[in-house]
């Protein structure tokens, strides 16, 4: 069996000489030459090698179109088989990050029972891998935004006392987080502290929650908006050190509550623009999120920064001692209890004081008259023996006017400086559902006890499983479908040459040295398997972009490489099958392929 080019082979047997006609391995002639002279060596085919293998392919019995048919479904069955494989596991890995960037495990001030998130940040940030978990903190200053329309109203957005819900959240950090946790409907990522997007609710549609957050009324609803009508909202960051006014006298006064005096200000603070739309990505039927607005994080340390960089709050902190709203003293506290204190103060204001001051309250207090030069020391001398509740009495009327109501700590909260400094909140963005998992033995390890709700504790657990068990299954199963695709190139490939050991015998028969007969068979292995592969691979390719459950897992280097792998195996495997004839003398060739 087998194939290869017509030839002549000359046989000398004394003075005659005879001719041999040999096709399809076999002798179909013989006739009788004249003696033409000495005798020559047989020449050796020109046609062998890679164009010999050629001409073989389009013999009926090299059987190539069965040969061929059998390569390419071999190389399409791994290709699809790989390709759903590391689809499969793409899209746990896809799942996986989604689901951790739509909930994050959050920390509040009552998770520790002192209160100090500080402490626990700190402590985290030494005990957490940064490449196994990310820390967000939250501070309790929020930005307030009004919104700005064509008319020049204002309408204050953010923080929406009315409903009490954040309309207006921070992105996450990170671009992982970012693009794992939405994804972009229109416009383009924010980039910078004045840029923003809209966030559509997970219908992908523009819902109450986001009209009201983007400061809409039903008009606007009713009229229909579209996406470039979003992108053109504008919005502006008001700051609360920006409400107070340095007064002549170097005070500060309020003009937040001036109507006049809040327009002005808000058409002047900083512009924030609406730069894309977003969508959150869905993490299952049940995940229903509301719409709204999220801006970027770097807003927040923008305003953390003006306010405490601002000149009412570095004058508040540089006097803590006194009130820059009014210029007086703040009362410490010690006053209210501390009876010496007060009788003290008293002293030192008498004795500070005028002497018409002195004797006008001496007459207040006794009826007496007395002499200028004498005052004080009565003064004193009463101050001494009075009680308490009349110490307390004087000390309201003489000296209360002139201590401040408030308090240090009131004015730095209405400036937003204590809030600017104030954490209120954790978020732990785990990067995979193995570390979410240890984040409870490591928050247990900390020096208080640490409470927290976790509502995708279940599904968690569960995605951690699967991963568990496509780690351990998806490399065998990939063993198992190399060897059998390996097994059915050999098979398609290389096996069917193996019988055709006479063609072989033939060609050695016929000059054609061993290494270059069993080349011809190669050859014709190895086109198969190129032909058949790279039909295979483009087959792959092309199902792999219409069928969406493979999810890209298939890439054009993973195709050459298969391709040529089973090209490789095909070329191989008749090398070795060939070897074994093409080592031996050409008589015992054709002995041997005659058994």
């Amino acid at each position: 069996t087998g194939s290869f080019p017509a030839a002549t082979a000359f046989c000398f047997d004394g003075a005659e000489d005879t001719a041999a006609e040999m096709e399809e391995g076999e002798i179909v002639s013989l006739r009788n030459e004249p003696e033409a002279g000495p005798a020559v060596p047989p020449p050796a085919p020109a046609a062998a090698g890679p164009a010999m293998a050629l001409g073989n392919l389009f013999r009926p019995r090299g059987k190539a179109a069965v040969r061929l048919l059998g390569v390419f479904i071999s190389v399409l069955a791994v290709c699809l088989g790989l390709a759903g494989l590391q689809g499969a596991q793409r899209r746990a890995s896809a799942l996986q990050a989604e689901t951790l960037a739509a909930y994050p495990l959050v920390l509040e001030r009552d998770s520790v029972a002192s209160g100090d998130l500080e402490s626990l940040a700190d402590f985290l940030d030494a005990e957490i891998d940064p490449h196994g978990a990310q820390i967000q903190r939250s501070r309790a200053v929020t930005p307030r935004i009004y919104s700005l329309n064509a008319k020049g109203q204002i309408r204050q957005v953010t923080p929406d006392e009315e409903n009490g819900t954040a309309l207006w959240t921070e992105l996450p950090k990170g671009e992982e987080l970012q693009r794992t946790g939405y994804d972009l409907v229109s416009g383009r990522w924010p980039n910078r502290y004045d840029e923003a997007a809209v966030l559509l609710d997970s219908q992908g549609s523009l819902d109450r929650a986001c009209m009201r957050a983007l400061g809409l009324g039903s008009e606007e609803t009713a009229a229909g908006l579209n996406y470039m009508d979003l992108l053109r909202l504008s919005f502006r960051v008001v700051l609360p050190t920006g409400e107070y006014v340095r007064n002549v006298d170097g005070t500060w006064g309020y003009l937040g509550g001036d109507e006049s005096f809040l327009t002005d200000m808000v058409r002047n603070s900083l512009p924030l623009k609406i730069v894309g739309i977003l969508r959150p990505v869905q993490t299952g039927s049940a995940d229903v999120r509301i719409g709204g607005v999220l801006y970027m994080s770097e807003l927040t340390d923008w305003v953390v920064e003006s306010i405490n960089t601002s000149r009412i709050v570095t004058e508040q902190r540089a006097d803590p001692a006194r009130d820059v709203l009014t210029g007086l003293p703040f009362n410490d506290g010690t006053l209210e209890s501390d009876l010496a204190a007060k009788r003290q103060l008293l002293k030192s204001r008498v004795s500070a004081s005028s002497g018409v001051y002195q004797v006008q309250l001496y007459q207040r207090l006794t009826d007496d008259k007395v002499d200028e030069t004498a005052a004080e020391e009565l003064l004193l001398q009463l101050l001494d023996a009075m009680s308490e509740e009349e110490i307390t009495e004087l000390f309201d009327r003489e000296i209360g006017q002139y201590i401040s109501a408030g308090s240090l700590e009131d004015n730095l909260r209405s400036f937003g400086a204590l809030d600017a400094e104030e954490l209120v909140g954790l978020r732990i963005y785990a990067l995979s559902f193995a570390y979410r998992g240890k984040l409870a033995s490591l928050l247990n390890r900390y020096d208080q006890r640490v409470s927290y709700t976790d509502p995708a504790a279940a599904v968690i657990s569960a995605g951690a499983s699967l991963l568990e068990s496509q780690r351990a299954v998806f490399p065998v199963l990939r063993w198992v479908l190399l060897c059998l695709g390996a097994l059915g190139v050999i098979l398609s490939a290389a096996l069917p040459l193996l019988p055709r050991r006479r063609e072989t015998a033939v060609l050695r028969a016929l000059g054609l040295p061993g290494g270059r007969a069993a080349g011809v068979l190669v050859w014709e292995a190895l086109l198969l398997g190129l032909l058949g592969s790279a039909a295979g691979t483009l087959g792959a390719l092309l199902m792999e972009n219409f069928v969406n459950a493979f999810h890209e897992g298939l890439s054009w280097k993973m195709a050459l490489l298969i391709g040529a792998g089973a090209a490789a195996m095909a070329a191989v495997s008749a090398r070795i099958g060939a070897g074994d004839t093409a080592r031996r003398s050409p008589a015992e060739a054709l002995r041997r392929a005659g058994e």
